[in-house]
């Protein structure tokens, strides 16, 4: 499942129903469900993310500072593509000294 399902939560249900006649019981073999809404990936990212915040994981003592410049720089891309030659010509003409 891409979320957990919390009690309140409107979801959309597939499946097939059942009726167990001596008690007049019904049961629901559901094949997939959705929240109302919200998308799954949606949902499963809010509580992933209300988790992590429970954990400390956001708070301000945690972050680091950004530095001025940085040490090195990832490029993904192809290696003779013009991207690489894009970025070496900007860094050699902004920062000279690092070329």
């Amino acid at each position: 499942m891409k979320f957990r399902p919390e009690d309140g939560l409107r979801v959309t249900v597939r499946g097939s129903i059942t009726v167990y006649e001596a008690r007049g019981d019904y049961q629901i073999f559901v094949e997939s469900f959705e929240p109302v809404g919200l998308g799954a990936l949606q949902l499963a990212f809010e509580q992933l993310k209300k988790r992590l915040e429970a954990e400390g994981l956001f708070s301000q003592e945690r972050k680091k500072a950004l530095p001025v410049l940085p040490r090195c720089i990832g490029l993904i891309t192809s290696p003779r593509g013009a991207a690489v030659r894009d970025v070496v010509r900007i860094l050699r003409r902004r920062f000279p000294m690092c070329s």
